[in-house]
């Protein structure tokens, strides 16, 4: 579903424009625009006709993300490389078909390199598949139906074969399609699942705790989230809703209260024009808490988390698209969060995404510009010793043992997390080149067994010969040798 200016869009235009001459009127304080300076000025960079979405990822062989826009109007998407320190050299463009909405990126093939998967209105509603080539470049796009309609995508193991597959929000039918990955690229037939009407965005998390990945919908004709249970082989049972706010169109999972279980935010459009974010804290068995609204400035079709003020709680962003900027809601770290900050973005901010883009471990933003046509980025400015506060720094996780080691032709791998973190395994060769990941999700604290089954894990084609092993969580890291016997 294309999105433009109406008449009531440029009415909020005004209103947030309003809105910031009374923030900037304010004596300093915590209503003070940018009190806290979180971020540098915006850097323009050219993307695409009518950006729409925005993902970053590290596309060539070296150390720095890239980004990659949705150009709706041209039916491309750009590839932007990093030049290092947060520069980004000029687009390439590759067709992907009519109407593009919205991508994501995974390996689907199992060959190292990041792939894109881009959600298309074009053809009665299509996936176009571009497979990664490295340095950058990408195969030419093939399309897969996906059903009528389809907005917000997300890629994820939905059957527990270790393969990604996709899950695709279908607008104008009112349900979500499943496509499994065949791990070659190709995906099979969608099966669909009713979700409400008119879902906008989906997203995948275990939210009650059984291990199988379920889903998560913004459903913005019913002004409600909806949450889809799975069953650990790709099916999902009936949906069950959650009262949100006006048209929720965006959605994040994220723990914002550290309690090991993932919540929800949804950005919602508002008829009467008070626009907001809703939060739905996570029970612990995947039924949530009333939604909690903070109010923003203007409707937003993107939110992305983040930790800016590196105070180690979760904060949320929210691309706004009728005042040109994004707003920023820093969190307390129970779930709660504080006034949003506003920071200038471009010309009709629709989409933001998060990343380390200048390689300072400190999170920035990259803000696809749909009026503009261009991209933003803003690099954070927060750096470990700017930090205030009593919390004490995370300690670092530890590998505990892997038996046996050498690794023929699977083995245990045991570790200790002092507290809840996305967690990583990958092993890197002798030239300290990542050749796989072993493990890439949210733990909670305590210590953890996962079986390695060399032969069923990414890493496949790797030769005999010695390797290390590195644990990472929260910016930390363990690391031990092992050696691999094929």
């Amino acid at each position: 579903m294309a999105w433009e200016f109406t008449p009531g869009a440029r009415g909020l235009r005004q209103r947030c424009a309003t809105s910031a001459l009374a923030l900037a009127m304010v004596s300093a304080g915590s209503f003070s625009m940018q009190a806290q300076d979180l971020f540098e000025p915006a850097q323009f960079y050219v993307a695409g006709d009518h950006p729409v979405h925005i993902v970053i990822g590290a596309f060539n062989d070296d150390a720095f993300l890239d980004l990659v826009t949705v150009n709706e109007y041209a039916s491309t998407v750009s590839v932007l490389q990093n030049e290092g320190e947060g520069y980004f050299g000029p687009p390439s463009t590759y067709p992907v078909g009519g109407g593009p909405q919205c991508a994501d990126i995974g390996d689907l093939n199992d060959d190292q390199l990041l792939d894109l998967v881009v959600s298309r209105t074009g053809g009665g509603g299509r996936i176009s598949v571009l497979l990664g080539e490295g340095h950058g470049a990408f195969a030419p796009a093939v399309s897969y139906p996906c059903g009528p309609s389809p907005e917000g995508i997300a890629l994820g193991d939905l059957n527990g074969d270790r393969l990604l597959d996709l899950a695709v929000a279908n607008w104008s039918a009112d349900h979500v399609s499943v496509l499994l990955g065949n791990g070659d690229g190709t995906f099979g037939a969608p099966s669909t699942y009713a979700a409400g009407s008119m879902p906008e965005a989906v997203a995948i998390g275990d939210f009650n705790g059984d291990q199988a990945p379920d889903l998560a919908a913004a459903v913005s004709n019913a002004d409600r989230a909806a949450v889809l249970f799975g069953y650990g082989d790709g099916t999902f049972g009936p949906p069950m809703f959650y009262p949100v706010g006006d048209q929720p169109t965006c959605l994040v999972v994220a723990d914002f209260n550290g309690d090991a279980a993932p919540d929800l935010a949804l950005g919602c459009h508002e008829d009467t024009g008070a626009d907001d974010v809703a939060v739905l804290l996570n029970r612990g068995d995947g039924t949530f808490e009333p939604s909690v609204v903070y109010w923003i400035d203007s409707g937003s079709w993107s939110l992305a988390v983040g930790d800016f003020n590196l105070d180690r709680a979760l904060d949320l962003v929210a691309a706004e698209l009728a005042c040109d900027d994004v707003a920023v809601l820093p969190g307390v770290g129970d779930g709660t969060f504080e006034q949003h900050e506003n920071y200038l973005a471009g010309d009709g901010a629709r989409a933001v995404a998060v990343g380390d883009l200048d390689g300072d471990q400190v999170p920035d933003l990259a803000v696809a510009n749909q009026e503009g046509d261009d991209v933003a980025v803003l690099l954070g400015t927060t750096h470990p010793a700017d930090v205030k506060g009593t919390r004490q720094p995370f300690a670092s996780p530890r590998l505990l043992r892997v038996s046996p080691n050498p690794v023929a032709p699977s083995t245990m791998i045991e570790f200790d997390l002092p507290e809840p973190a996305r967690t990583r395994l990958l092993v890197f060769d002798a030239t300290g080149r990542a050749v796989g990941c072993i493990l890439d999700q949210w733990r909670p604290a305590g210590t953890h067994r996962v079986p390695w089954e060399r032969p069923r894990s990414s890493v496949t084609t790797i030769a005999s010969g010695a390797y290390c092993l590195r644990l990472e969580a929260r910016g930390r890291q363990s690391v031990q040798a092992i050696a691999i016997l094929r």
